[in-house]
């Protein structure tokens, strides 16, 4: 909900009017290509995938959208002279041609406060780059930062590099214990499932060196303080980088 809400609310309009739209040409008995109909079943059913698989569909359901709208475009151009409220279509369209501009420069803004350099993780990766042995697998929390680390260090394996619905996919158990903690809900306990009780529960260290059979992780300060604090205080953990931004700790 929280993603249809931030993202997709202008898009789903538009789509919504162009829809209207498709079922006044049906009730006027004109005939549409098989290509309006396809974007259009194509669009429904990547907005269906956003919310029940993967929030990424929102990409393809958006293109489909824009597809299916360009397509019917060129009939509104042949039939707007025989539509009574041309004058209400149109200012429903300057409303969400005003409005979504206004709303990309709020999504820019928000991606704009999170932004980093590009070497940010520079000193990190090179240290495991000229410590670690070639090989040796780095425990990377979030998928997000792989390329970062990558870029400066090819000589380890990391293990979120995708995105993790691949990591589900290939084994649901290993995507809960990473994602509690990345959420930072999982600190010296961890979890192979989305809801657990203390007897569930795993302990952290086995999971990284038993499941995950990681050598070394990397942490993020201001992303995981918990997990950060747990792994400071834990004797399994010796750390052996650190800077203002990322501490690297050794699974001993």
């Amino acid at each position: 909900w929280e993603n249809f809400v931030d993202q997709l609310v202008p898009i789903t309009i538009a789509l919504a009017m162009a829809i209207i739209f498709l079922i006044w040409m049906i009730r006027k008995k004109e005939r549409q290509q098989s290509s309006v109909w396809a974007s259009l079943i194509l669009a429904v059913i990547f907005f269906f995938l956003t919310f029940a698989v993967a929030r990424r569909s929102n990409e393809v359901f958006v293109g489909f959208v824009v597809i299916f709208m360009a397509l019917l475009f060129e009939r509104y151009r042949a039939v707007a002279a025989r539509i009574k409220l041309r004058s209400i279509v149109a200012l429903l369209a300057l409303v969400l041609v005003i409005y979504a501009p206004i709303k990309t420069v709020y999504r820019f803004d928000t991606y704009l406060a999170n932004t980093f350099p590009i070497d940010h993780f520079k000193d990190a990766a090179l240290w495991l780059k000229e410590n670690s042995r070639p090989g040796d697998v780095v425990f990377n929390i979030h998928w997000d930062r792989f390329a970062d680390l990558f870029f400066w260090n090819n000589s380890n394996y990391y293990i979120n590099g995708m995105d993790p619905i691949f990591e589900y996919s290939f084994k649901p158990e290993l995507y809960w214990k990473t994602h509690f903690l990345a959420i930072d809900a999982g600190t010296a306990f961890t979890c192979g499932m989305i809801r657990c009780t203390a007897e569930q529960t795993e302990d952290t260290y086995k999971v990284l060196k038993n499941d995950f059979r990681a050598s070394y992780i990397v942490v993020e300060k201001l992303r995981n303080p918990k997990l950060l604090q747990y792994l400071q205080s834990f004797v399994g953990y010796q750390k052996v980088f650190d800077n203002n931004a990322q501490t690297v700790f050794r699974i001993m």
